[in-house]
């Protein structure tokens, strides 16, 4: 059928882009918020009863696209070394230099301790090692941030990098178990268990799901209908589950439905987006995809933002930010990722995909 997912990705012209720019701009204003201290409530906030925030919903979808086209990267990367080479140049460069900044140029700067003290604590040693290996968070730099009037959270944003490596792996597992390479699969399953285990322990399993929601609408994209109608009755189902869900008090398995309920309506809401015939929007990204800059450079910036204006509220704070973001994203996408992600097309498997479409 026309209207299918398969069919509409056969067109190889599609609005992701622009939907994870949206979701980066949407973290930067929901942390808004947070940063500002402020007594007022984003939107999203108060539509949810304090249960749910726009960068929540926004990190969902971030990482139900990211299921969808990682699968399908997986299943087009000429070899599974191929496919970790290609995530590795996705993600890590632009990090490490983002890590390197913070360590050795924001913190130095902002912080009250000695410089010495600063660059010998445990804990700048562990916030360079255990963000730069990405297997294990650490939020706090000795003496930064440290009366801001919020937590000395450095960069929050980094909280979600190890759970989508975590997924990386498990698309490569299942995709190894289906080629019947089980030993291959095994050992992989035990070291992403071994390096990711905290992400089980610490009730992250919901992106998980969601991730999966992403990658279960690319496996099953010959067989799924794209319809207006169906896109709205999802929309309001989200919006349902929204206001009347996610209480805090609430069991096991209550959660759990809301979770699906959550991601499937959201996962068909974001196809249907994406899919929808554009004349601009589709080409949005054609000199840079900025939505990976935005992500993991917003936060510090917000907060030297913060402290060096007084008096913002969230919605001039937003409205800055955006703006010295779009800047280092921009940079980050021409000086860093654009020539990394150069480095893989040796790598991954010729299609007739044009490679704008497997960056991600």
């Amino acid at each position: 059928m026309s209207n299918t997912i398969g069919a509409r990705l056969s067109g190889r012209e599609n609005n992701f882009d622009f939907i994870r720019f949206v979701a980066a701009l949407a973290v930067i204003f929901s942390h808004s918020f947070y940063l500002t201290n402020t007594t007022e409530r984003e939107p999203l906030t108060v539509f949810t009863s304090g249960r749910f925030d726009t960068a929540s919903l926004s990190v969902a979808t971030f990482f139900i696209i990211s299921g969808f086209l990682i699968t399908m990267s997986f299943q087009r990367a000429k070899s599974v070394y191929a496919y970790f080479e290609a995530r590795f140049l996705r993600i890590y460069p632009a990090l490490i230099v983002v890590i390197l900044c913070t360590v050795f140029i924001i913190g130095p700067l902002l912080t009250t301790y000695k410089l010495k003290s600063y660059f010998v604590s445990s804990e700048t040693i562990k916030y360079f090692i255990l963000n730069t290996l990405m297997v294990k968070v650490q939020y706090t730099l000795p003496g930064v941030f440290e009366h801001d009037g919020a937590a000395n959270t450095v960069n929050a944003s980094l909280w979600t990098l190890p759970i989508e490596l975590a997924c990386y792996c498990f698309v490569a597992i299942v995709g190894l178990l289906l080629a019947k390479r089980v030993v291959a699969s095994i050992v992989l399953g035990g070291i992403t268990l071994l390096i990711f285990y905290y992400v089980f322990l610490n009730g992250f399993i919901a992106l998980l799901f969601y991730f999966f929601f992403g990658a279960m609408l690319y496996v099953l994209r010959d067989k799924i209908v794209l319809n207006g109608w169906l896109a709205a009755l999802a929309f309001i189902l989200l919006m349902a589950d929204l206001y009347f869900n996610n209480k805090p008090d609430s069991n096991f398995i209550i959660k759990s439905v809301n979770i699906i309920v959550k991601g499937v309506a959201l996962s068909y809401v974001i196809m249907y987006l994406a899919f929808v015939k554009t004349t601009y929007i589709k080409n949005f990204a054609k000199k840079g995809d900025y939505s990976y800059g935005l992500y993991i450079w917003a936060f510090p910036l917000q907060r030297i933002i913060n402290i060096s204006i007084q008096g913002l509220g969230p919605y001039s704070l937003f409205c800055i930010s955006a703006i010295v973001t779009l800047i280092f994203a921009v940079l980050s996408w021409h000086v860093i990722e654009k020539r990394a992600l150069q480095l893989k097309n040796k790598l991954l498997y010729r299609t007739a995909i044009p490679y704008s479409e497997v960056r991600t």
